[in-house]
C-alpha cells in the first residue's frame, strides 16, 4: 500500500527547521490526496520550503519554469491546506527560484 506520509516525510531536507518540517509535510500529505503522483513527483517532490513568519511560506524551487507554474496551477492548493490544516487566516505563499536566492 502507498504511504503518502512516507513519500512526504522523504521531500524534507535536514536544513528546514523542525516547524518548518511539520508544516510542509502536513501539507504535502494534503496535496498528494488532490493531484496525480506525476503532478506530485514533477512540482512538489524537488521543493525545499522554509517558514519566514507571519503565515507565510516560501517554496524554493529549480527553475523559473517550476516558479510560474506552482504559482499559477497550485499555489490556491497550498493556501488552502495552510487553512484548512494550521487555521491560517491568510496564507501567504512565496516561490521563490533558488539559485536566485543564492545570487542575492
Amino acid at each position: 500500500m502507498h504511504n503518502p506520509m512516507s513519500d512526504a516525510s522523504d521531500n524534507i531536507t535536514s536544513s528546514e527547521a523542525p516547524e518548518t518540517r511539520g508544516v510542509w509535510a502536513a501539507v504535502l500529505v494534503e496535496i498528494q490526496t488532490k493531484v496525480s503522483p506525476q503532478q506530485f513527483e514533477n512540482w512538489f517532490r524537488p521543493v525545499r520550503a522554509e517558514l519566514p513568519g507571519n503565515e507565510t511560506l516560501q517554496l524554493f524551487v529549480a527553475t523559473g519554469f517550476v516558479r510560474d507554474g506552482i504559482q499559477k496551477n497550485y499555489a490556491a492548493l497550498v493556501r488552502a491546506a495552510l487553512k484548512d490544516l494550521f487555521g491560517w487566516k491568510n496564507p501567504s505563499v512565496v516561490v521563490l527560484v533558488e539559485s536566485e536566492e543564492a545570487a542575492k
